[in-house]
């Protein structure tokens, strides 16, 4: 009996060696090789965001494993304490305050419309004042938005969510790493975060090669796409109906007529209309607006 327990040590062993033989044998094979680089698994990274005023670094945004990644409180990009491209907030709500939640990528954070609204909400000087804060975070889309929700702006007892859906809101956010005092960004073609190790991600070849073809390689995934974008808004949907709270969906116009723009952006501005029309969800489309009125007068900001 002791010479069978000896041996099951001993396989064991032999293959637990060999195992860690092998991975050790192709990491350093795929290190030298380098057949998936870290710096290459798309066209560009968050290096090309790297214009004046706006550095993605570790003074303007930090890493997040669920986000992928967030602004600083405070940052030289003109961010509030919340990490908002807003002017101060106060946390708590006053009783005599209807608070809205704006949530959007660079069309809401690099725009005015929340702060115009805001104004003309408050126009008629009555006992009820309204709030409408601006949550927008570059790149973000439909997971960031769902989780942002969840994770930080819930707690501040919004009446009422917008979602400023900007039709490139399909695309995926990238992965972000640090590289020193660097963040770096790469935009996987399908959702990776959480399921994915930033720190073996940056610096095992093994790794990298065997989540790029999981993840990373496969383009033609667009229907996937389509239905996790249509999950994180049904959440959304669901989360602030438990709360009583109301949901808007704003289709952005766009700044060039819809025409203009690839066919695969034609093809969002109809999904995110039956995504809408499937789940039921309050909204407003904005872009037949724009396609009659110049869309290039209507940018508020460059």
């Amino acid at each position: 009996m002791k010479l069978v327990k000896k041996d099951i040590v001993k396989i064991s062993s032999i293959l637990i060696l060999s195992t860690v033989f092998i991975l050790v044998i192709l990491e350093l094979f795929l290190q030298i090789y380098s057949p998936v680089k870290f710096q290459s698994l798309v066209n560009h990274s968050t290096k090309t965001w790297d214009d004046e005023g706006a550095r993605f670094n570790t003074s303007n945004f930090l890493s997040s494993r669920t986000l992928g990644y967030e602004l600083v409180p405070r940052s030289k990009l003109g961010t509030n304490s919340l990490g908002m491209f807003d002017k101060k907030r106060v946390k708590k709500k006053s009783k005599n305050v209807y608070r809205i939640i704006c949530l959007g990528d660079s069309t809401t954070a690099n725009s005015d419309y929340t702060s115009i609204l805001e104004k003309l909400l408050n126009g008629d000087k009555g006992t009820m004042r309204f709030e409408v804060w601006n949550c927008g975070v570059p790149g973000y889309g439909a997971i960031q938005y769902s989780r942002a929700l969840k994770e930080k702006w819930l707690q501040y007892d919004p009446d009422m969510v917008i979602v400023a859906f900007c039709l490139n809101d399909f695309d995926t956010t990238p992965l972000v790493v640090r590289e020193g005092n660097r963040l770096v960004g790469y935009f996987p073609y399908q959702e990776v975060l959480p399921r994915i190790n930033p720190f073996l991600f940056k610096n095992s070849a093994l790794y990298r090669f065997i989540v790029t073809r999981l993840f990373i390689a496969n383009k033609d995934n667009q229907q996937d796409i389509l239905m996790l974008t249509a999950d994180y808004l049904r959440d959304i949907k669901d989360t602030l109906s438990e709360g009583n709270i109301n949901f808007l969906i704003v289709i952005l116009g766009l700044t060039e007529t819809l025409d203009s723009y690839p066919i695969y952006r034609k093809k969002s501005y109809e999904d995110i209309k039956k995504i809408i029309k499937d789940y039921n969800i309050e909204s407003i489309d904005t872009v037949p607006f724009f396609e009659k009125n110049n869309p290039k007068s209507m940018r508020i900001r460059e």
